[in-house]
């Protein structure tokens, strides 16, 4: 799939974004693989309809997320790095997407993960 010409300023601007995290946070930086924009399109354009919720889990910098507003979906981000969170909604904002984002972790709070399970 061929990437929209309107998308480009939105994809810099998502990778800027995240290279420019990535140096303020230094050694605290917990990297972040960058979601293919190209497999997303396809997947997001592959679904029968284009409205509704989208939810992405772990949202990080918010591009899955992002990109779905773009198609047409009511969508939401929930991350647990709030400097995440405040890059994706300034993305979704500076770009005039709907995109919402919240901090946030979909791993319960009563989960104590055990090293040797």
């Amino acid at each position: 799939m061929v990437l929209p010409v309107e998308l480009r300023p939105l994809l810099a601007a998502v990778e800027h974004a995240h290279r420019r995290v990535g140096q303020c946070a230094g050694s605290a930086w917990d990297p972040h693989i960058l979601s293919d924009p190209e497999l997303v399109l396809h997947a997001l354009s592959a679904l029968p309809r284009r409205e509704g919720l989208f939810l992405e889990w772990g949202s990080g910098i918010g591009l899955v997320a992002l990109l779905a507003a773009w198609c047409g979906f009511e969508a939401f981000g929930i991350e647990i790095n709030p400097l995440l969170v405040d890059e994706a909604r300034g993305l979704a904002t500076i770009h005039g997407l709907s995109a919402s984002f919240a901090v946030g972790s979909f791993v319960p709070g009563w989960y104590d993960p055990d090293p040797d399970v």
